[in-house]
């Protein structure tokens, strides 16, 4: 006899997934660092005062480099520099997005409740991804700074900039209109019976 499936069983499960590879990716970053195998590194751009050799018909616009001996300050700053904001900033995401899906499980998932889930996980989304890349930026030209004193903080940009945030963050709020809509119609289809 087979188990019955829960109706948005395979979404849960992918949440659940995600939850812990972020538990898992945060948890890792932080024993690196307190470890003292932090991750001090930054990318710098070669110029004129810094020639890099390279192999002939190649040019090196970029190198990821390591500071050598880095401060706890370093550390921590590489650290806020690289993947660990977003995984950190990610971890509420996941957790709010669960629940919604648990709820719409439960109940019935054409109500305002869920429209205004969805939206506060829209809005969500869109606040904490822009927070945490503009603190890994942040982090990225004061790393730089630390290790380059007499850089140009322009210089140190981070290759992309990401707009992952952007993208999920509107997508949300886009399918939280759509389930607005829904709502209507079946508001209204019970009038018409």
């Amino acid at each position: 006899m087979s188990r019955p499936t829960r109706p948005l069983g395979a979404v849960r499960r992918l949440l659940a997934g995600l939850l812990v590879l972020d538990v898992l990716a945060v948890a890792n970053s932080l024993i690196n660092l307190l470890v003292g195998g932090g991750d001090a590194e930054l990318t710098v751009y070669p110029s004129g005062s810094a020639p890099v050799p390279v192999p002939a018909g190649l040019h090196a616009s970029t190198l990821g480099v390591s500071v050598l001996e880095p401060t706890g300050w370093q550390n921590l700053l590489g650290l806020l520099s690289h993947n660990f904001t977003v995984a950190l900033f990610a971890l509420p995401m996941v957790i709010f997005a669960r629940r919604l899906v648990d709820r719409a499980t439960d109940s019935q998932p054409f109500t305002a409740e869920m429209v205004s889930g969805l939206r506060r996980l829209g809005i969500l989304v869109l606040v904490g991804g822009g927070i945490a890349e503009v603190i890994r930026i942040v982090a990225g030209v004061l790393l730089h700074d630390s290790a380059v004193p007499d850089g140009n903080p322009i210089d140190v940009l981070p290759d992309g900039i990401s707009l992952w945030w952007l993208l999920v963050g509107l997508t949300v709020i886009g399918f939280a209109q759509i389930v607005e809509h829904g709502r209507t119609l079946r508001l209204e289809l019970d009038e018409v019976i």
